[in-house]
C-alpha cells in the first residue's frame, strides 16, 4: 500500500490518495492482485471491490496522531515546511487525546461517558491541562514542558512565519521524543489498555458495521511506517529513531518515494 499526493486533483488545498493493493482471499492468490486508489479522510474507513468483485474494506489501523505525523512528513517532502508544522503540531494536539483516553480507561471511564466528556474539552487549552493533571496523578511528576515548541508553532500560526525544511526538522525533534517516551511510559504501565486504544478505529468499525460485515469478503488492516515505530518493545530503540531518521526512511520507502503502508489481509 502507499499513500501519494493527489496530483489530480483541482482543489487549492493539500490532499493525499491512499493506494491499496491487496489478494483477495476469495480469488485465486496468483490471479487476484488487486490495486484501488482512494481519497484520505477523517475515519480512515476505505472500501473497494476486487477484479472478481468481492467486496473489501481497509481500516487504517492506528491513532489519529501518527496519521497527522505521516501527513507532516509527506508535507515536508513536498516542499511545504509550514504546512508540515501544521500536521506536526495538530499531531501533538491529538496526543494528548490520545493520552487522556488511556489513563481514562485506565480508571474504569466508559466510552459514552469518555465521549460526553470530551464534548466539554474542544478548545486546546482546555485539552493540555487535562493531559498535564492526568499525567501528573498517573505517573507522579509532571509532563515534560514545550516551550520552544509552542513558540515555533505559535510563530507559524499567528505571525504567519514560513519556516525552512530544517527548521521544521528540528523543532519537531523535540515533539517526536516527547511522544515516543509518554507512549512508553503508558505502554510499560498499561499495555493492554493502550494496545486497544490503537486499534480503536478497527474496534469501532465492527460495532457500528456488524451487519455490513457479514456480507465483506475481507478485512483488511492498514499501518503506516510510522505507527510501526510504536511496536517496539525495547524504549532505548525508540530513542536512536530520531525524526530527521524518519523522514529519510519514509522518502526512501520502496513501496513508493512519498509513503508505504503494509497490510495483510485476514478475515473477522
Amino acid at each position: 500500500m502507499s499513500l501519494i499526493p493527489n496530483a489530480k486533483s483541482d482543489s487549492s488545498e493539500d490532499e493525499y490518495n491512499l493506494k491499496i493493493r491487496w489478494t483477495c482471499s476469495q480469488c485465486d492468490k496468483n490471479a487476484c492482485q488487486c490495486e484501488t486508489e482512494v481519497q484520505l479522510n477523517d475515519k480512515g474507513i476505505y472500501k473497494a471491490k476486487c477484479n472478481g468483485g468481492h467486496s473489501m474494506v481497509a481500516i487504517m489501523n492506528q491513532p489519529k496522531f501518527v496519521t497527522l505525523i505521516d501527513m507532516g512528513i509527506f508535507a515536508l517532502l513536498d516542499g511545504y515546511p509550514r504546512e508540515a508544522a501544521t500536521n506536526i503540531a495538530a499531531a501533538l494536539e491529538r496526543f494528548y487525546e490520545f493520552c487522556i483516553y488511556v489513563i481514562a480507561k485506565k480508571n474504569g471511564m466508559s466510552q459514552e461517558l469518555f465521549d460526553d466528556t470530551w464534548k466539554l474539552t474542544k478548545l486546546t487549552e482546555r485539552q493540555y491541562g487535562v493531559f498535564c493533571f492526568l499525567y501528573a496523578l498517573e505517573f507522579k511528576k509532571s509532563p515534560q514542558k514545550m516551550r520552544k515548541w509552542t513558540e515555533f508553532r505559535n510563530n507559524i500560526t499567528h505571525n504567519g512565519y514560513i519556516p525552512s525544511f530544517e527548521e521544521v526538522i528540528n523543532e519537531t525533534e523535540q515533539v517526536w521524543q516527547f511522544i515516543g517516551e509518554t507512549f512508553y511510559e503508558l505502554i510499560l504501565s498499561y499495555p493492554q489498555i493502550v494496545a486497544d486504544a490503537f486499534v480503536l478505529n478497527q474496534k469501532s468499525y465492527y460495532q457500528n458495521n456488524k451487519n455490513e460485515t457479514d456480507a465483506i469478503q475481507s478485512i483488511v488492516p492498514i499501518g503506516t511506517l510510522t505507527s510501526y515505530k510504536f511496536h517496539i518493545n525495547d524504549v532505548q530503540k525508540w530513542e536512536d529513531t530520531t525524526f530527521r531518521k524518519l523522514v529519510d526512511e519514509i522518502k526512501n520507502s520502496d513501496a513508493h518515494q512519498w509513503f508505504s503502508l503494509n497490510c495483510k489481509p485476514q478475515r473477522d
